[in-house]
């Protein structure tokens, strides 16, 4: 049987030996293999948005799943997101852990076998092999696309009117959440995560603005994989929609009751309640 894993590694599809015999079958494994991944991508996304729902279904222990980590460090908020998936402390990530996950996250189970090619594949590719399961750097890889972003005190990650191109996770440090006219509509801290609002609404261009209160660092999730991770998991698209409302109701609060109707008309909070 050839498996995804199989044609990944034949020398016609690495390109050492050319040839004009075509792999019965690679196309559709090759296709099945980025879906996978995608899926694992959606699962750590979705660990991310709703680490504390998660970890409460797991019936985890009320301990910072983040003592080991490096604050200043990309793999800080990815560790929380990997000791959700690693619920029993392994260090390492199992098939079974990607399927009890997946499940609550997207509503479908992998099949053992696609879960087995998914762990098979990414030992094959890093340079950490092991037979158990994933590492934290192989699990951090299918994240490949998101940025780590560094920014000084007083810097702005964005401006009203600026591009709204991707949400924001931050690492550590605080971002102030500014009005136009420069009112503080919140403070956020580590773990928290911003810029989502314009990409759920989609809209093009932001409305507030994001100030470092301090140095910052952030993951940036680029509106495509945004869009992707939602697709793939109503149930995390319903949640980071609900805690986005909720937040922007608590900011309007916040405003002298002049700029009340203003800040909400800028927003789209009908539809769907």
């Amino acid at each position: 049987r050839l498996t995804a894993i199989t044609a990944l590694q034949h020398p016609w599809i690495r390109g050492v030996t050319p040839t004009s015999k075509v792999i019965d079958g690679s196309d559709t494994k090759l296709e099945m293999y980025q879906d996978l991944k995608q899926s694992l991508a959606t699962g750590i996304f979705a660990a991310l948005v709703d680490s504390d729902k998660l970890k409460d279904e797991e019936n985890e222990t009320d301990t910072d799943i983040n003592s080991s980590a490096d604050p200043s460090s990309l793999t800080h908020l990815l560790k929380r997101a990997f000791d959700l998936f690693d619920a029993t402390g392994k260090g390492f990530v199992t098939n079974t852990d990607i399927g009890r996950v997946m499940a609550k996250v997207t509503g479908s189970q992998l099949s053992q076998e696609d879960e087995k090619d998914l762990l098979t594949a990414v030992n094959r590719s890093s340079s950490h092999k092991s037979s158990n399961g994933l590492s934290l750097s192989d699990f951090s890889q299918f994240f490949s696309r998101l940025s780590h972003e560094h920014y000084k005190e007083g810097d702005y990650l964005y401006h009203p009117g600026d591009a709204a191109d991707a949400m924001y996770f931050i690492n550590s440090g605080k971002i102030k959440i500014l009005t136009k006219k420069g009112h503080l509509l919140s403070i956020l801290r580590h773990g928290d995560f911003f810029g989502e609002g314009a990409l759920i609404e989609d809209r093009h261009e932001r409305i507030a603005a994001a100030r470092c209160a301090t140095p910052v660092d952030v993951i940036k999730v680029p509106r495509e994989d945004f869009n992707k991770y939602l697709s793939s998991s109503p149930e995390t698209k319903l949640s980071i929609k609900t805690r986005w409302r909720k937040r922007a109701i608590t900011q309007a609060k916040k405003l002298p009751q002049e700029d009340v109707k203003e800040y909400f008309n800028s927003l789209d909070l009908d539809e769907d309640g």
